[in-house]
C-alpha cells in the first residue's frame, strides 16, 4: 500500500518527502487566508466600526510584508524546517487567544495582537517551503523560480 500511495504521489509530481508541507500549505491556505473574507464582516456586527477593521486589516498585511521579507533570509540563517515549525508555533500561539479570548470576549487588543501574529505565521511557513521545494527539486529539472523562455 505504501508504495502504491507513493507511486501515485511521484505521479501527481509530488516528491513523498514534501507531501507533508503541501498538506500544511492548504491547511493555513484554509486556516490564515480565506478567513478574509467574512472576519471584517464578523467584526463588524460584533460592533467594530470601520477604523477598527481597517486598522486591524493594514496591521495584518504589514506583518504579513515583513514575515514575507524575513522568510528569505530566515530561511538560510535559521534553516527551513525549522522556520516552517515556527511558522506553525506562531499560528497556533496566534489562533488560540485571538478565538478564545479575543473573539469571545470582544477584547480589541487581543484581536489586534493575535490577528497580526497569524499574519506573520503564513509567510514563514509558505515561503519557508517553497524554498524547501527548490532545494529538493532535481537538478535535472528548471527550478520553481527559474523562467526561461524561448526566444
Amino acid at each position: 500500500m505504501k508504495k502504491t500511495f507513493s507511486n501515485f504521489i511521484l505521479h501527481l509530481g509530488i516528491p513523498p518527502s514534501l507531501l507533508w508541507g503541501f498538506v500544511g500549505i492548504l491547511f493555513f491556505i484554509i486556516g490564515a487566508t480565506i478567513e478574509q473574507s467574512w472576519f471584517s464582516k464578523m467584526l463588524f456586527n460584533m460592533g467594530y466600526n470601520a477604523t477598527i477593521v481597517s486598522n486591524i486589516f493594514v496591521a495584518y498585511g504589514i506583518v504579513v510584508a515583513i514575515s514575507a521579507w524575513f522568510a528569505g533570509a530566515g530561511a538560510q540563517i535559521i534553516g527551513v524546517r525549522r522556520l516552517m515549525i515556527i511558522g506553525v508555533f506562531i499560528y497556533f500561539i496566534g489562533s488560540i487567544p485571538l478565538i478564545t479570548v479575543g473573539i469571545s470576549n470582544k477584547n480589541t487588543i487581543i484581536i489586534f495582537i493575535t490577528y497580526m501574529l497569524r499574519g506573520a505565521s503564513y509567510p514563514l511557513f509558505a515561503y519557508s517551503f517553497l524554498v524547501w521545494i527548490n532545494y529538493r527539486s532535481p537538478k535535472k529539472l528548471f527550478s520553481i523560480f527559474d523562467f526561461d523562455p524561448i526566444i
